[in-house]
């Protein structure tokens, strides 16, 4: 299991050209953990409670919902293996079985990531 962490000071000055599809696979993970609140946006507050928080995942990386908001709407850089797994991914989350959504779980659990 990978942990998806962002540094909402980096931004991509060009993003790339499947920014979209790269926030769209961030939004489509399999939930791990949902959370039913919102967050507000770190980057501009003013706009409130707009960040999701449930936990997604892939089957290999697991990050926080509002992780798609950031990127979709700040352009913020995502680390080059992350994208380098998306794109190799076709951009498409594949099923997660229930095994390994247990796996991770636990493991996320450990971790302290809920």
């Amino acid at each position: 299991m990978r942990l998806l962490s962002l540094d909402l000071r980096d931004r991509w000055q060009s993003p790339p050209a499947d920014l979209r599809a790269l926030a769209d696979y961030l939004a489509g993970g399999v939930v791990l953990r949902r959370v039913r609140s919102f967050s507000i946006d770190e980057i501009h507050p003013v706009r409130g409670r707009v960040v999701g928080s449930s936990v997604l995942t892939d089957g290999d990386w697991v990050w926080s919902a509002g992780h798609a908001h950031y990127v979709r709407t700040y352009a913020v850089r995502l680390p080059d293996e992350f994208v380098d797994h998306v794109r190799l991914a076709g951009h498409r989350v594949a099923a997660v079985d229930d095994t390994r959504l247990r796996e991770l779980t636990l493991r996320a659990r450990t971790l302290g990531v809920f």
